[in-house]
């Protein structure tokens, strides 16, 4: 039989073994936030070490275990969308095998999520972030020429005769760009950059801003952060490309495509 004493020594020991547990806890939701996974393995692990203690109350056991779980799926699905805005700037920048290992990683963390009892439309929007990624790129001829004047309608990109820009250039419809308080149309686009007529602001080449844009007459607007990669004073055109979009953007730039697309078959 245990003496009031040692049931006190046992009690005090499982309420410092609880709060040992508690804390790492609290470690792993750190780690999770920042998506650090190999971290909140390691960390997960050692917490369910501690949980096979026969000593520890159910409800707390249940508690703990469900805390775990929720911070590996947490932390699973934070390197997914860490991975995939890596990979989009991989893209951007045309690196082309960094861009394939950050998608890489995202579709391995994104079973392991759904594993985890992540939602099927987590998969989906991750399913079509990468595909819209896929998309992405850098703008790398600025501005029509009469070699290449701007195209109204699509084309399959021919590598094989050495097509050099990254995305076709379409020069319908036009869009109504925003740049601080001044509007401007563009000549042409493509989902990595746009070209923009009359140009009078004040942006040098290399700066960096917020773009809003939208069709012209269109009601809804559109946001990405640009940079200039071509400012020419005697033409008033500008050439940015696009750092960072958002979803909306890109998809909105996707189905624009599409309806060029279906219009030309």
């Amino acid at each position: 039989m245990y003496s009031d004493k040692d049931r006190e020594i046992q009690r005090k020991m499982m309420e410092s073994k609880m709060q040992r547990i508690d804390i790492d806890v609290d470690r792993a939701r750190i780690a999770a936030a920042t998506g650090r996974v190999a971290e909140v393995d390691r960390i997960v692990r050692n917490v369910r070490g501690q949980l096979q203690d026969k000593a520890i109350a159910r409800e707390y056991f249940a508690k703990i275990s469900e805390a775990i779980k929720a911070i590996s799926l947490d932390a699973n699905m934070k390197l997914v969308d860490t991975s995939l805005e890596q990979a989009r700037e991989f893209a951007l920048q045309r690196l082309e095998g960094k861009k394939q290992e950050a998608v890489k990683i995202a579709k391995e963390h994104m079973l392991k999520a759904m594993e985890l009892g992540a939602a099927q439309t987590f998969k989906d929007l991750v399913l079509k972030k990468i595909d819209l990624i896929s998309m992405t790129g850098g703008h790398r001829q600025e501005g029509p020429s009469k070699a290449k004047p701007a195209e109204a309608m699509p084309k399959i990109a021919n590598v094989a005769k050495g097509e050099k820009r990254n995305y076709t250039r379409f020069s319908e419809p036009k869009l109504q760009v925003k740049l601080a308080d001044k509007v401007f149309t563009t000549i042409d686009w493509s989902i990595g950059g746009l070209l923009i007529a009359n140009y009078d602001g004040d942006l040098d080449q290399g700066g960096e801003t917020q773009a809003n844009f939208c069709l012209v007459g269109g009601d809804r607007n559109y946001t990405a952060t640009i940079r200039v990669v071509r400012l020419d004073s005697r033409h008033k055109t500008l050439a940015v490309r696009f750092t960072r979009s958002t979803m909306d953007a890109l998809e909105f730039f996707r189905n624009l495509m599409k309806q060029h697309a279906q219009r030309a078959v």
